[in-house]
């Protein structure tokens, strides 16, 4: 029995002489990857809140189109995946959104943009859904399937920077030639989704 314990105890020897270099290189290497975690997180808030502190000196005007400017097209992907570019010049107006799945307010927006797109469909105008959601989540967004007219995603941003499309949403009304005629940003409650709809029966 004594013999057997003492066996015991000089492999427990052995495996701690090996086994400690490599728990001690390992420990290093957990310790370097926490303080890599560290450093990286605190370079991403300060960046997100240089962006935001940025966003917040920014005017709402400087942010979005302004009126009389032309938009000639729009490009991104349809729901079915393919590569779609929608003209804005034609012989009628574009009633065009600029939209996220994940925002609160395009959610809350959701009603007027259903209301706003059927009146405009009706008046014979095109209406175009702009998306900064990647493909998969703007088809498995259950505000996808809710919306009237195209859909397009656009995940690079290139066509939201052409729009100026930074706030969402944002809501526009293009003449059949292109040109901005109104820029509406932010939720659309029922004085702005007035004012639309009045433009619209113009």
């Amino acid at each position: 029995m004594g013999e057997r314990i003492s066996r015991t105890a000089a492999l427990g020897r052995r495996l701690a002489r090996v086994s400690g270099p490599v728990l001690q290189r390992l420990s290093w290497a957990i310790a370097v990857l926490a303080v890599c975690e560290v450093i990286y997180l605190v370079h991403v808030n300060r960046a997100l809140a240089a962006d935001y502190t940025l966003i917040r000196a920014i005017r709402s005007d400087d942010l979005t189109l302004t009126i009389g400017q032309t938009i000639e097209w729009v490009v991104g992907f349809d729901t079915d995946g393919r590569r779609a570019l929608v003209s804005f010049r034609g012989s009628s107006k574009s009633l065009v959104f600029g939209i996220s799945s994940g925002c609160p307010a395009c959610r809350a927006s959701l009603p007027a943009f259903r209301r706003l797109g059927a009146l405009a469909i009706a008046a014979g105008c095109k209406v175009v859904f702009v998306s900064k959601d990647y493909l998969p989540d703007m088809i498995h967004s259950p505000m996808a399937s809710q919306l009237p007219g195209t859909l397009i995603s656009e995940p690079t941003y290139r066509t939201y920077r052409t729009l100026k499309l930074n706030v969402v949403p944002t809501t526009m009304l293009l003449s059949q030639h292109g040109l901005v005629e109104k820029v509406v940003v932010g939720q659309l409650d029922e004085s702005k989704e007035r004012q639309i709809a009045s433009d619209l029966s113009r």
